[in-house]
């Protein structure tokens, strides 16, 4: 997976790109770029799992996570999801593996 010219040509400073059962791929240069397998152990149901990817991303970068820290996180949240049956609500029952992953050490 190479996508060191596009990234340039967007000026971009990073890219984050969902492969779905095969997890996550951080591209920052210069760095190598950083492949994170899926965290779901069973899947069954996808459905809001690349939402919830970029949703936990996005609110991982704008509390001060690193990219890197954010797509570690991202990845473990789109993982938790896709191991429940249908869209959830409530995301009490993976507050634990949510903070298990967070560098911070806990999940609002």
């Amino acid at each position: 997976m190479h996508f060191g010219q596009p990234l340039h040509q967007s000026q971009a400073q990073a890219l984050l790109v969902t492969r779905g059962k095969d997890g996550m791929s951080l591209f920052h240069p210069p760095q190598e770029p950083v492949h994170i397998p899926a965290q779901a152990r069973e899947v069954f149901d996808v459905t809001g799992a690349g939402d919830t990817g970029v949703a936990t991303f996005s609110m991982a970068l704008l509390s001060g996570l690193s990219l890197l820290e954010a797509a570690r996180l991202a990845n473990t949240a789109a993982g938790v999801v896709s191991a429940y049956l249908a869209l959830m609500t409530d995301i009490s029952s993976i507050r634990p593996k949510l903070a298990s992953c967070c560098p911070m050490g806990s999940v609002a």
